[in-house]
């Protein structure tokens, strides 16, 4: 089994020679192989097996027995953040503690030790460590965060200020416990007075929260929201130009700003308006150019991925969709198989940007890669969404990130020049190609579920041809050409 996955026989020598578990690394591999892992999964796991076993050779364990859970902690703990055994620690091993929790999931199977209690779904590595790990890294990476500000620094930090999900725990932390609801509160307006998408909102939730941790920071606990003054505001926005932040970065931020002052002024908290003290990022609006690439070469994409098997089949049909339809790498991700109309020929597409539904055709060539991908799904998998995970557990993708993924690879395994590798690529490229094919710009916002049709009207800059005929003639251009 070993050479399906390796092709030096020296390697597989290795392995099979490498201590207490090299006569199991065989058998482990086909183990591996009938759980429908990837080719690269397996070999980084049976790598991870004999990473495992040569540590137990160094510690004197000669039975396998001996490789039970205790023992496996003790490998992750103790001797990985400090293993010099192959190369030099990077500090990435989160392959290794997965592949060795694989190993004591077969030994548990095949009863050599006791079968572990405290296991979390994906098999990663137990709940206790898992949380010990992350109060680590929380310590660690957010100290500065935690600790409080001493009178030398007043409200600044030395650090730019942070918004991923730790950041946010650490500062709901800092905040007084009535925020909570007020931040919930927040999320709610946002969603049935605007209908932002969940993405959307989880880009304006965590900016209002990095803005009341410096009103508290500046002010104390005791502060009320409703003291608010345009000072504060100004002052907020000065504490973010000292960071040196891009000018998307500064748009974002102070939209955000203004959607939760108007927030606060409509749940009555502030009396006067506050908007208008905060400023507006100068950005010419339709400024810059789509980024895309011409359709002939988009289409190129298709031939990349391996029709052959099952991962192969379900990145042709997302690629195919994208460029078919120009749907969002997000509306790919929500997309369920009750959506899907082979007999109508139609697709719905329920949780869009604008919270708007809407249907699209599906032509046969979609409808046969829909099908094609249908027939391999697991059987059994009772996951509604179409797009799932090409190795076990077999779950709905987590986010979008997946999609870009896929696209990036399609991109440079062709080694084609792109204005940029993500999924937006394609739904640029699809809108051009359209508008320069004679749609007009209402089918295109129809097809893109644009709002507005204003927003299809940047897709008119890439139609050169078309634009010469509308030009205005040069002044006097008859007088320059006479002489």
């Amino acid at each position: 089994m070993l050479e399906n996955y390796y092709d030096c026989q020296r390697t597989i020598w290795r392995f099979k020679n490498c201590g207490v578990f090299g006569n199991c690394i065989e058998d482990f591999a086909e183990y591996l192989h009938n759980k429908q892992l990837s080719r690269h999964i397996v070999r980084e796991y049976v790598r991870a097996a004999a990473h495992l076993s040569r540590f137990a050779l160094w510690e004197g364990v000669m039975e396998l027995s001996g490789l039970d859970e205790s023992f496996i902690c003790r490998f992750i703990n103790e001797h990985l953040p400090n293993c010099s055994c192959e190369r030099i620690n990077n500090r990435q091993y989160a392959s290794t503690i997965q592949g060795v929790w694989y190993v004591l999931r077969y030994l548990a199977e095949k009863n050599f030790v006791p079968m572990p209690e405290s296991l979390i779904e994906n098999s990663m590595e137990p709940v206790r460590l898992a949380k010990k790990r992350n109060k680590a890294q929380q310590k660690k990476l957010y100290a500065v965060e935690v600790d409080a500000p001493s009178e030398n620094e007043g409200f600044q930090n030395p650090c730019p200020p942070k918004t991923d999900i730790i950041s946010q725990e650490v500062i709901m932390k800092r905040l007084p416990e009535s925020i909570g609801g007020l931040i919930l509160q927040y999320d709610d307006y946002l969603t049935n007075m605007f209908g932002l998408a969940k993405n959307t909102r989880e880009i304006h939730r965590p900016k209002a929260m990095l803005f009341l941790k410096w009103v508290y920071d500046k002010h104390g606990h005791s502060f009320q929201l409703s003291d608010l003054c345009a000072d504060d505001i100004i002052n907020f926005q000065e504490m973010c130009n000292e960071y040196g932040f891009s000018d998307s970065y500064k748009k974002t931020l102070t939209s955000c700003l203004r959607g939760f002052l108007r927030f606060l002024r409509w749940e009555r908290i502030l009396e006067a308006d506050l908007c208008p003290a905060v400023y507006c990022v100068k950005e010419w609006k339709l400024a810059t150019v789509p980024k895309f690439i011409p359709y002939e070469a988009a289409e190129l994409l298709l031939s990349v991925p391996d029709r052959n098997t099952d991962m192969g089949k379900r990145d042709y049909l997302a690629l195919l969709i994208m460029l078919r339809l120009g749907l969002r790498a997000n509306e790919l991700v929500q997309m369920e198989l009750n959506d899907i109309s082979l007999e109508g020929g139609q697709l719905l597409i329920r949780q869009t940007k604008s919270s708007k539904e809407r249907v699209l055709p599906i032509d046969e060539e979609i409808a046969e890669a829909i099908l094609a991908y249908l027939l391999v799904r697991p059987v059994g998998c009772t996951e509604r969404r179409l797009f799932l995970r090409s190795i076990p557990p077999f779950k709905s993708l987590a986010n979008s990130s997946g999609f870009g993924n896929i696209v990036k690879r399609c991109i440079l395994e062709l080694g084609i020049k792109t204005p940029s590798l993500g999924t937006h690529l394609l739904r640029h490229t699809l809108a051009t190609h359209m508008v320069n094919n004679g749609a007009s710009f209402k089918d295109t916002a129809d097809i893109l579920g644009h709002t507005s049709i204003a927003t299809t009207g940047i897709y008119a800059k890439v139609q050169i041809e078309r634009l010469k005929c509308i030009a205005m003639p040069f002044p006097c251009a008859e007088e320059v050409c006479g002489r």
